[in-house]
């Protein structure tokens, strides 16, 4: 590679501004070589690893990832753009709305190829181009069987994240609905996305709550379910202190209350905190009727509960 593509290829990951410490740093990264054989041991001779040499304008690069998570389609059609802007010398020929270019690492490498991505590496620049061609295995967002309404939307979350941020927003058009994410679990990387209006929620439960998830130190979180052990303050307790749900309109009610949605990838089961006792007993069809409706209905669960607890009492002290 010439010292002017070189000079070229640096520019693209630093989002245009030319810095001598970042080509200095990258020339004298890992000692590893980079090549075709590497990458096939270091993903363990999978079967599903797609592992070959691509032309580049910049120089040769490596193609990498699994057939089972990525669209080798969509990903043809991705790279075939994007060389296109990197023949063109555009400045951020790399980054797109379905790619980007970062510095290569062996970490960075399996993360995102494990997690559906795309990878091109360009060993002799030791950068990395990742793109976004996933295999979309989602189903259709259809409402939960187990919270049924009358009258409302019909939706419901699904095993894909993104899909359920887009019924999110699509309801509550906001900018100042803040997503956030982190990773936890060693063996799983598991992507946790949480919601919050930050003119409604209250700094310090926020504060509190990013707390919680930053301790969390299990090796392998899979689904919400996991997740909530570490949020509750009292695991031993019979109640349940998070609310959980996979209907789209009852996280927007939360939300607009302050409350906090916490999403995981491959799960549509929605956390919801913190909560209230009586936060249980709310139903869409509450808000979604005529206020004396809504009213009717919310007095008969209360009296419900009561009646419970009173004849609880009154069997507890027949005793």
């Amino acid at each position: 590679m010439s010292p002017a593509m070189f000079f070229f290829c640096i520019k693209a990951y630093d989002g245009g501004d030319t810095q001598c410490n970042g080509v200095m740093s990258l020339s004298n990264t890992s000692k590893q070589v980079v090549d075709k054989k590497y990458l096939k041991q270091l993903f363990f001779n999978s079967t599903d690893c797609v592992i070959n040499d691509v032309d580049w304008p910049i120089g040769k690069g490596i193609l990498c990832y699994y057939s089972s998570l990525a669209d080798g389609a969509e990903v043809n059609k991705q790279i075939n753009i994007i060389q296109q802007r990197a023949s063109e010398k555009m400045s951020n020929w790399g980054k797109t709305a379905a790619s980007n270019v970062k510095p290569y690492s062996e970490d960075e490498l399996v993360k995102a190829v494990c997690k559906g991505l795309t990878a091109v590496i360009f060993p002799e620049a030791q950068v990395m181009l990742t793109i976004s061609a996933q295999i979309d295995f989602s189903r259709a967002p259809a409402e939960p069987i187990s919270e049924q309404i009358v009258r409302g939307a019909h939706d419901g979350f699904v095993e894909n994240v993104q899909k359920n941020l887009t019924l999110v927003r699509q309801k509550l058009g906001r900018r100042d609905l803040i997503v956030k994410s982190i990773q936890v679990g060693q063996n799983t990387i598991t992507d946790i996305t949480y919601l919050y209006i930050d003119s409604f929620a209250d700094k310090e439960v926020v504060e509190q709550f990013e707390s919680r998830l930053r301790e969390i130190q299990n090796e392998n979180i899979m689904n919400t379910g996991e997740i909530e052990d570490y949020l509750e303050d009292d695991v031993f307790s019979p109640f349940p202190q998070l609310l959980n749900t996979e209907r789209p309109d009852r996280v927007v009610f939360n939300l607009m209350e302050g409350k906090i949605a916490i999403f995981t990838d491959q799960s549509p089961t929605v956390l919801i905190a913190p909560v209230t006792f009586f936060s249980f007993y709310q139903s869409p069809d509450d808000f979604n009727g005529r206020v004396v409706v809504g009213s009717f209905f919310s007095a008969i669960k209360d009296c419900k509960f009561s009646d419970c607890h009173l004849s609880s009492f009154i069997l507890y002290r027949g005793c």
